[in-house]
């Protein structure tokens, strides 16, 4: 079993999505999904400073480059990562690099705004 929708061809019965739900309900638990090893690292350093339980989220499937490393806040919980105004996706974890993908390519004009769930601060 792994976390989120990334354990690949083994799958829906091994993929494990109520796990940041279900660690929700501990007490002062942080909990972390990076988007990509940047993400990781920063999210990491978060957790270790703020010393309280952290769940951090690590997809099996590689990372795909999505932030430049020292260019981002993640403390923030939830970020635009494109801007638009007739569609809304919200994302997390490994899934905004596949979901950049097509929202790059005009979809018969859509602006389309990305925004992603880093974690933390929406708890």
């Amino acid at each position: 079993m792994g976390p989120g929708l990334s354990y690949g061809a083994d799958g829906p019965t091994h993929h494990s999505t109520h796990d940041c739900a279900l660690l929700q309900t501990l007490s002062g638990m942080a909990i972390y999904i990076p988007a990509d090893g940047v993400a990781l690292t920063a999210m990491v350093e978060q957790a270790y400073r703020r010393g309280t339980p952290a769940y951090i989220r690590i997809d099996k499937d590689p990372y795909e480059p999505v932030y430049v490393p020292d260019s981002q806040d993640f403390s923030l919980g939830l970020e635009t990562i494109q801007s638009g105004n007739s569609l809304l996706v919200v994302t997390n974890g490994i899934m905004l690099a596949r979901v950049r993908r097509p929202l790059r390519e005009p979809l018969q004009e859509v602006k389309s705004r990305l925004l992603i769930y880093t974690g933390e601060s929406l708890q």
